[in-house]
């Protein structure tokens, strides 16, 4: 039998069929979320051809699936507590209130200090040294007090000493570091878990005043290279990542920090007195779930202060920290010893500071808004005081919210990614390096990374090294200029945190959660965590799958046949049980392409809480659900 020849016409209706309901079908059970094109430019006006490899993501601070998570805070941490005492930047302790009208009578102020070689503990002084003016003068030789007052409302039979306020004072030491050179203050302020979008949209007084009065320079492209903290400041510090930290110096959790190569040993080399200090000492960044440092690790330290009022007058505590200190919130202990610090060393003795935030801004979305007020006020008494004009001041942070209702929509998990970084440079260094300053402006729309941010500190150091030309590498100075086929590898980002919207014409795509290449990497999740607790069942419980959440995969195609075999990699959120954990992993391609392998490490993105208690690796406190719960 002769088949019959189908006309031309017919086959091109049948061939715009089939592309009109592949088309369908795609939109119906597809959804492009992220593409090239909707991504930050490098300088406007550039070609495509002139643009960087790695093309950011333009995120909107008020997107709408932000705006359901956006409540205003209040907070009011003299409700239970009364500021009877303050100091000033002379080392002035006034007396604002007369304690007996508060209950109190009797009140002197005992010093105290680190304990030798203990991060943890204090010593205090066995007098207390009564306070009967309404201005006493604290001696040079004291760096910590606590103030004390009898309880007038308990019985007769029984009289009850109250430790009513704390304060620190920084004094000039005897001996100087200064030089005949003039040195540049370098001063960093660090606000964990502050995204890039969420710093605007937190603290627009700040932003604004940082922008518009202080000329305040933004990285655009600042990304994480690692989960939390610690491995996100180890590079700024040491230029180095947490796993060479441990074959240099740092060998597991026991070790003290001392040894290690950070960068505050060099500003001392250098003539500069050295500062560093946290308001959540709790969860400092070498303390959780660590041993700290033997020694001080700089000339001036705040942690015996912050630790002696996390345990004695802390309250309102969030989570993992107190909000508040006695009367007043915790994050303006540190603002408060920032100003003391300025204020001594008086524009003519040099310092490194490094001061980080923890407090207001680890645990929730909106508490950042409550430090607004202080943080624009600091600034403004910088500024007015010209602490700037020899000032380079740094503005950061580590990462964006890691848990929470909102890291798990698409934005979050963007923003839990791109930390925020400003830089205030004093007008002199701009004009004397002014080939710096455009280069440090031309990379602001680029990727860049903490490693990068250790090569600027070092240029602000050794001012002689700042070039007129790149040097490629890891880390590179903000004030060279990035090379535009830098990739998240070449900076030292780990591929499961690389925001880059890709190249080309590549895409990100939002994929059904029942589809078997979902299914199956899903279960090799499971199996990679299953895999770091096998060894510690005693303690923790093996996880099973309990759903998907969300599922998108990189690639560059929208045939839905061809969305797997082409797919550079996919992105699942699931949450497991027991406990419902939320956790997301990148997931690449095995060489077979039929099965996927885990990119990195497992996220998790919910708090665990003290589901985790059983166990002390800092790692396995994410993944691990104890066989008993408190």
């Amino acid at each position: 039998m002769k088949l019959t020849q189908i006309p031309s016409h017919f086959q091109k209706i049948s061939i715009y069929f089939f592309l009109v309901s592949s088309t369908f079908t795609f939109y119906c059970y597809y959804k492009i979320i992220l593409d090239a094109q909707t991504s930050l430019p490098s300088n406007q006006g550039q070609s495509d051809e002139e643009q960087p490899k790695c093309r950011l993501p333009k995120l909107d601070p008020f997107h709408q699936s932000v705006k359901p998570f956006l409540v205003n805070e209040t907070l009011n941490c003299s409700s239970g507590w009364k500021e009877l005492f303050k100091t000033d930047f002379d080392s002035n302790l006034y007396m604002l209130k007369d304690p007996m009208k508060y209950g109190f009578k009797k009140c002197c102020y005992k010093s105290f200090h680190r304990f030798p070689g203990n991060d943890q503990s204090s010593i205090y002084s066995s007098t207390c040294t009564p306070i009967v003016n309404k201005i006493t003068k604290i001696p040079k030789s004291i760096e910590f007090i606590g103030i004390y007052c009898l309880n007038t409302k308990v019985g007769r039979k029984k009289v009850e000493r109250k430790i009513v306020d704390m304060f620190g004072f920084v004094h000039k030491m005897t001996k100087s570091k200064s030089t005949n050179e003039k040195k540049m203050n370098i001063v960093i302020l660090g606000l964990d878990s502050i995204s890039h979008m969420n710093f605007p949209r937190m603290m627009p007084k700040t932003y604004n005043y940082l922008t518009t009065n202080l000329s305040g320079i933004g990285m655009n492209g600042y990304t994480k290279v690692g989960d939390n903290t610690f491995p996100n400041l180890i590079p700024v510090l040491s230029g180095i990542s947490v796993d060479e930290l441990v074959r240099i110096c740092w060998e597991n959790s026991k070790v003290q920090f001392d040894k290690c190569p950070f960068i505050w040993k060099k500003f001392s080399e250098e003539g500069y007195w050295t500062s560093f200090g946290e308001d959540a000492p709790g969860m400092g960044i070498f303390n959780y779930i660590k041993k700290g440092f033997k020694n001080p690790p700089t000339d001036f330290y705040l942690r015996p202060l912050v630790k002696q009022m996390e345990q004695k007058i802390g309250n309102h505590r969030d989570v993992n920290s107190m909000v508040c200190y006695g009367p007043r919130l915790a994050f303006t202990v540190l603002l408060d010893y920032m100003m003391k610090t300025a204020y001594t060393m008086n524009k003519t003795e040099p310092y490194f500071q490094l001061i980080w935030a923890s407090s207001l801004f680890h645990d929730f979305l909106n508490f950042p808004q409550l430090g607004d007020t202080p943080l624009v006020s600091m600034l403004q008494w910088f500024n007015n005081n010209g602490h700037f004009e020899n000032t380079a001041f740094i503005l950061m942070s580590d990462h964006g919210m890691r848990f929470g209702g909102f890291r798990e929509t698409r934005q979050g998990s963007i923003e839990d990614r791109m930390p925020f970084l400003y830089f205030i440079l004093p007008k002199w260094f701009q004009k004397k390096y002014p080939i710096g300053i455009q280069q440090l402006q031309l990379n602001t729309n680029r990727l860049t990374s903490p490693f990068d941010l250790h090569e600027t500190l070092l240029d602000l150091l050794y001012t002689k090294r700042i070039p007129s030309k790149s040097e490629f590498g890891k880390g590179i100075s903000h004030f060279r200029q990035f090379p535009m086929n830098r990739t998240c590898s070449d900076a030292g980002i780990a591929d499961q945190w690389c925001v880059c919207a890709g190249e080309g014409n590549k895409l990100i795509i939002e994929v059904p959660i029942d589809d078997t290449p979902v299914l199956k990497g899903a279960a090799t999740i499971i199996q990679s965590l299953n895999s770091k607790i096998s060894n510690h069942t005693k303690k923790c419980s093996m996880l099973e799958l309990k759903e998907i959440l969300h599922a998108e995969v990189y690639t560059s195609t929208t045939i839905v046949d061809l969305i797997y075999a082409d797919a550079a990699s996919l992105t699942l959120t699931i949450k497991t049980l027991p406990g419902k954990g939320v956790f997301e992993a990148k997931l690449l391609p095995s060489l077979d392409s039929k099965k996927w392998k885990v990119s990195g490490e497992v996220n998790r993105v919910n708090l665990y809480g003290n589901q985790s208690h059983c166990i002390d690796s800092a790692i396995l406190k994410k993944y691990c659900y104890c066989n008993i719960q408190l």
